[in-house]
């Protein structure tokens, strides 16, 4: 090759270097599973007849790329003070049906209420206090855990109290303003 053609095809090289990284970032590069900071969280004591409170979490799950991601399990671990409780029954949607088996996330995302249970024989309360929320994911094919979102709420002691005796969730809505969430009356529970 003389000097001249080395010149043309540096340039071409280089003129089509833009293009290859963005078509990579567009259509080739693994997507990553993303949740939108919640709207709301709930914390249900017990409902009638069953063991074990729950946790509800609004949130758009989401990909950050064009191929989608099989969402294998959802759970969501709640810190208070020195305790630690991970609720890994994942429910989609109201707690009517079964537990969920995966769902395939693509790049349109999904919006939903994801209800989240602890065991049958589980006896855990909330306390009063500030709790750390962390919705967590397990992806197909990923031996590890990710997590996705952690927000923090602050349970009053009057509506801990409220939740056990007239057996109300108390929800925790995002406060647009100050990017924390603010616990509003507790909500009745099915009969």
């Amino acid at each position: 090759m003389t000097p001249g053609e080395w010149i043309v095809a540096a340039c071409t090289l280089i003129a089509g270097l833009p293009g290859a990284i963005s078509f990579w970032w567009l259509f080739l590069r693994p997507s990553e599973l993303r949740a939108s900071t919640p709207v709301q969280i709930t914390f249900n004591p017990p409902p009638p007849g069953r063991h074990g409170p729950q946790v509800v979490i609004a949130t758009l799950l989401y990909v950050t790329g064009e191929s989608g991601v099989a969402l294998e399990n959802l759970g969501v671990r709640v810190r208070h003070h020195q305790t630690e409780k991970i609720f890994s029954v994942w429910v989609l949607g109201p707690p009517m049906g079964g537990k969920a088996a995966g769902l395939l996330i693509d790049k349109k995302g999904l919006p939903a209420s994801h209800f989240f249970l602890a065991g049958q024989d589980d006896k855990y309360i909330f306390e009063s206090g500030r709790y750390e929320v962390t919705l967590l994911a397990k992806v197909a094919g990923n031996a590890r855990v990710i997590e996705l979102v952690t927000a923090n709420v602050d349970l009053p002691e009057a509506m801990q109290r409220m939740m056990y005796e007239n057996r109300r969730g108390v929800c925790f809505d995002l406060n647009m303003k100050s990017d924390g969430y603010v616990a509003v009356a507790p909500t009745l529970l099915d009969q």
